[in-house]
């Protein structure tokens, strides 16, 4: 199988991933949360609306909302929502919105942001340059190959934990 088809397999799956595994995550959030004390299905749309309006805020700040901050750079797209300093607020923002808010729907909009860029951070760890210009173009320093896996595991360890939490 050559690089063309390689690269069109692997759009495939992470599209397969990018909206099945939100689907299967309700499945689990209704058994365990919602069915045993109300069985409300509001609840259960409302966890899965929040997953697809994160991929949705994500996939607008690409397509729309990068030509409003950054009119004068048309490539390559330094978006913030993929840059280093959001990654960190990200971790931040999930702590308090899976923690404290009580709001499905944030909750749902935080697991999605998550979801999406750690497939992100997965598919794009083994092109260093590309990682550089998508995520850590905000650090003058270039980072080694170990030090991007552990950004790469490091956040997607945290996105799973997060989701698990919120599960208990």
């Amino acid at each position: 199988m050559g690089k063309v088809g390689m690269k069109h397999l692997l759009d495939h799956k992470t599209l397969l991933i990018q909206y099945l595994v939100p689907v299967a995550y309700t499945v689990i959030f209704y058994f365990l949360k919602v069915e045993p004390f109300d069985g409300s299905f509001w609840q259960v749309i409302l966890i899965l609306l929040g997953f697809y309006l994160g991929f949705a805020l994500l996939w607008g700040d690409g397509k729309f909302l990068y030509a409003l901050y950054n009119p004068t750079r048309p490539e390559p797209k330094r978006l913030i929502t993929r840059s280093i300093l959001f990654l960190i607020a990200y971790l931040a923002l999930s702590v308090f919105i899976i923690t404290s808010s009580g709001n499905i729907l944030g909750v749902g909009m935080i697991l999605g942001i998550g979801l999406q860029l750690a497939l992100e951070l997965v598919e794009n760890r083994i092109d260093y340059d590309l990682f550089h210009t998508r995520f850590l173009f905000q650090i003058k320093r270039r980072f080694s190959p170990a030090e991007i896996m552990w950004v790469v595991w490091g956040f997607t360890a945290w996105v799973i934990l997060a989701a698990a939490y919120f599960l208990r």
